[in-house]
């Protein structure tokens, strides 16, 4: 294996984002090559991977507060065994807050009877 690549799409999703893990491989022997993948994840909260032996998986981003990172690794070998990996690191972005105005509110108008002295 000469080279593997490892990218996401969307770059910075939000939670509940569908996210693509796409791996590409190049190998340079000149047999025909069986490749075999093997997803991990290695930091961030954990999440359900729709496989970890394809070369091309998704997962949906969780709920989450703040900016999480989310990294994963694929592993790829030949049918010879040597094997290559690559990481790749997804950037969620916590969802936005909406700033409203404030709203006052002093109660029922009142009138107050002044006293003459």
């Amino acid at each position: 294996i000469s080279s593997i690549t490892a990218v996401s799409s969307p770059a910075s999703p939000q939670p509940g984002s569908l996210v693509n893990l796409n791996s590409t491989t190049t190998d340079s022997d000149s047999t025909p090559t069986q490749l075999t993948y093997a997803w991990t994840q290695t930091a961030g909260p954990s999440v359900a991977l729709s496989s970890q032996t394809a070369a091309n998986i998704s997962f949906t981003v969780p709920t989450i507060t703040i900016p999480t990172s989310f990294t994963f690794t694929v592993r790829v070998t030949d049918e010879t065994s040597l094997s290559d990996t690559a990481t790749v690191t997804v950037n969620a972005l916590a969802p936005t807050a909406t700033n409203h105005s404030p709203i006052a509110n002093a109660g029922v108008d009142q009138t107050i009877a002044s006293s003459s002295q």
